[in-house]
C-alpha cells in the first residue's frame, strides 16, 4: 500500500481490551545521521528510505508523516494532528518547527528597546502561601462540622440527584470520548508485509523538503481504524 492523505476517525471496534504493545520507529531531519543540524532538510522519499532501514519487514506497520516545504507549514500540520492525536513525538516536532520558524523570523526583526514589566502570582510568596494553606484547612474543617448538623434525608436526596447526573455522564462517555477523534493532517501508510519496500512506494515528492515520520509495528488494527 502506498502513502495517502491522513484523516483521524473514531474507532468502530470496542477498545476495552486494547492492551497490545507496538514498537515505534521515527525519522526526522534532526536525528543524528538523518539530517544536517539546525538547517536540516529531509525530503519525503529520502525519509522513507531512511525509515525502511529500521523496520521489521514482516510485521504489519502503520506510519504517519508530516511533511512541508517550510517550518511554519510543518508546525501547522503538526497542530492539526496533535488536536485529535497528541503523540509525544508530534509535540516534539511541533515545538522544534515553531522554534526554527521563529528563529528565521527574528533574524529580520529590529531590536525592541521597550522594556516590559514582569509579574508574580501573589500566593507564590511563602508567607502568603502559608496563610492560604491554613485558611483552606480551616474552611475544610468548618465544612465537616457543618455536615454534622445536616439533615440525613436532604443528604440522601442530594446523593440521588448526583447519582442521576453521574448516570447521564457515564451513558454519554463513549460518544464524548470519540468526539475528539476527527480531523488531522499529514500522510498515512499501512502495510501488512514487505514493509521496507512498501514504505518507499508512492511517496510524495522531493518538493516536500522537511519530513518526519513515526511508524508503529505490531497489531496495528485499532490504529488503522483511527488513522485512515
Amino acid at each position: 500500500m502506498s502513502w495517502s492523505n491522513l484523516s483521524v476517525n473514531a474507532p468502530v471496534s470496542n477498545t476495552a481490551n486494547a492492551v497490545n504493545t507496538l514498537s515505534v520507529q521515527t525519522v526526522t531531519p534532526w536525528q543524528d545521521g538523518e539530517g544536517l543540524g539546525i538547517n536540516a532538510r529531509l525530503s519525503f522519499p529520502n525519509a522513507a528510505v531512511a525509515l525502511s532501514n529500521k523496520v521489521d519487514a514482516l510485521t504489519p506497520a502503520l506510519a504517519i508523516a508530516i511533511s512541508a516545504a517550510n517550518f511554519g507549514d510543518f508546525a501547522t500540520q503538526c497542530a492539526a494532528l496533535i488536536t485529535p492525536f497528541p503523540l509525544p513525538e508530534l509535540l516534539q516536532w511541533q515545538r522544534r518547527a515553531l522554534a526554527l520558524a521563529e528563529l528565521e523570523k527574528t533574524k529580520l526583526d529590529l531590536i525592541d528597546t521597550e522594556k516590559t514589566a514582569g509579574g508574580t502570582v501573589i500566593n507564590a510568596m511563602p508567607a502568603i502561601q502559608s496563610v492560604q494553606i491554613a485558611d483552606l484547612n480551616k474552611q475544610a474543617f468548618d465544612d465537616a462540622e457543618s455536615f454534622k448538623s445536616s439533615v440525613p434525608l436532604t443528604n440522601l436526596n442530594n446523593f440521588a440527584t448526583e447519582k442521576t447526573a453521574h448516570d447521564v455522564q457515564v451513558a454519554g462517555a463513549q460518544a464524548s470520548a470519540k468526539s475528539g477523534l476527527t480531523g488531522g493532517s499529514g500522510w498515512r501508510f499501512y502495510a501488512g508485509s514487505d514493509i521496507a519496500n512498501a514504505l518507499q512506494a508512492g511517496t510524495p515528492g522531493h518538493e516536500y523538503t522537511i519530513t518526519a515520520i513515526i511508524l508503529f509495528q505490531g497489531d496495528c488494527s485499532l490504529l488503522a481504524e483511527i488513522i485512515q
